[in-house]
């Protein structure tokens, strides 16, 4: 974001030194650098992070699952077709 700062002077010499008043004080202004920071609180960093790690681990658990059925499905396959050659 940009901040703009107005300072007006008067060209009368009665204010003189209210104007270079306001001259210097514009240019303290203009050497002023703001930095924008994200106001985060630790406890909800934390729990962002922890959210994170329950996706990543019920994602790996879902991978696992699906090859356990797999699994499971080959072994029933494999006892299906013993059962073909014993009843033969």
């Amino acid at each position: 974001s940009c901040t703009t700062m107005l300072a007006t002077v008067s060209p009368a010499s009665f204010n003189y030194e209210e104007s270079l008043t306001t001259l210097r004080y514009a240019q303290r202004c203009s050497l002023v650098v703001n930095r924008a920071v994200v106001n985060r609180d630790a406890n909800n960093a934390v729990i962002e992070e922890l959210r994170e790690e329950i996706e990543i681990l019920r994602q790996r658990l879902a991978k696992q699952a699906e090859a356990s059925a797999a699994m499971i499905n080959v072994n029933e396959e494999l006892e299906q077709a013993k059962r073909a050659i014993e009843t033969e």
